[in-house]
């Protein structure tokens, strides 16, 4: 079982995806904001964390990302639908990011969660 923290501010969208989460056997926590996600991930550490790219806020889900990243190494899949070129372009290669486009594909959604390590 993994610790998955989901950074959704559209909430049907957040809801229906912890609903899928937690059908796979995982425990599931959402939150609507980035700063939010900073100080939960910082504190109870996520086994990954599934992040939406268009937050409502000052920073969006890269940045946030980047910050977390700066903390603590967690990976993280983005969400979004923005192509995949300008996302990867944000950041270093190097990092444990991921991309999935949206709408979710969820059997790949679960694939690309169960490959992570527990």
């Amino acid at each position: 079982m993994k610790k998955i923290l989901i950074v959704e501010d559209d909430a049907i969208a957040a809801v229906s995806l912890q609903m899928e989460v937690k059908r796979w056997g995982h425990e599931c926590h959402t939150l609507s904001s980035g700063e939010a996600a900073i100080q939960w991930a910082t504190k109870e550490r996520p086994d990954v964390i599934l992040m939406d790219v268009n937050l409502g806020g000052v920073k969006d889900g890269v940045e946030i990302a980047l910050e977390i990243d700066a903390l603590f190494r967690c990976p993280i899949l983005f969400l979004s639908g923005y192509p995949k070129s300008e996302i990867d372009s944000r950041y270093d290669a190097n990092l444990p990011f991921q991309y999935l486009s949206k709408p979710i594909n969820r059997p790949l959604l679960k694939s690309m969660v169960d490959e992570l390590k527990d």
